[in-house]
């Protein structure tokens, strides 16, 4: 219960700093998916169910903050954490661009993720331009960024490995 409390105060945490205080500081487009890489960390470092819920609850704060169609990023985020789940027992823990280029994968994956909810269950069509024009400068963004975050994530995760090959 206190490691569920301590991700979701990290989640609070990054989304008021990803909405508050970072366009403040540096360029919007410069702004990462703070949750983004949060979520992929969760994938690498808890179990499958707490790590699920944690996941949902986390989009579902997401969708709060950012005020889109609500229960969106609660799917896209549970969707992301699973993929990373899924391949977490076939990854090299101490890989020095495992972290980054998961980060810039799930970055392309939660894209595809919001385009496919919003074009089958809404008539969102204009959604498809923007998303798709801005989705290379996000996947640098997060990328660099998830770098930058590699090192602290990738020691707690090779602690917390799913199971040994």
């Amino acid at each position: 219960m206190k490691r569920f409390a301590i991700w979701l105060l990290l989640g609070y945490l990054c989304q008021l700093l990803q909405v508050t205080i970072l366009p403040l500081l540096i360029p919007h487009w410069l702004v990462p998916d703070l949750l983004l890489i949060l979520v992929i960390a969760l994938g690498l470092i808890e179990p499958l169910f707490p790590g699920v819920l944690t996941a949902v609850i986390l989009g579902c704060l997401r969708d709060v903050f950012s005020v889109t169609t609500l229960g969106l990023y609660g799917f896209v985020v549970a969707a992301l954490y699973l993929m990373v789940r899924l391949f977490s027992g076939q990854l090299n823990y101490d890989s020095p661009i495992l972290f980054p280029s998961l980060v810039g994968a799930g970055t392309i994956a939660q894209g595809g993720l919001v385009l496919f909810c919003l074009l089958s269950l809404a008539d969102a069509d204009q959604y498809l331009g923007i998303v798709l024009a801005d989705l290379p400068r996000t996947v640098l963004v997060n990328g660099f960024f998830g770098l930058l975050f590699a090192g602290p994530v990738m020691k707690v995760a090779r602690g917390r490995r799913p199971y040994e090959a």
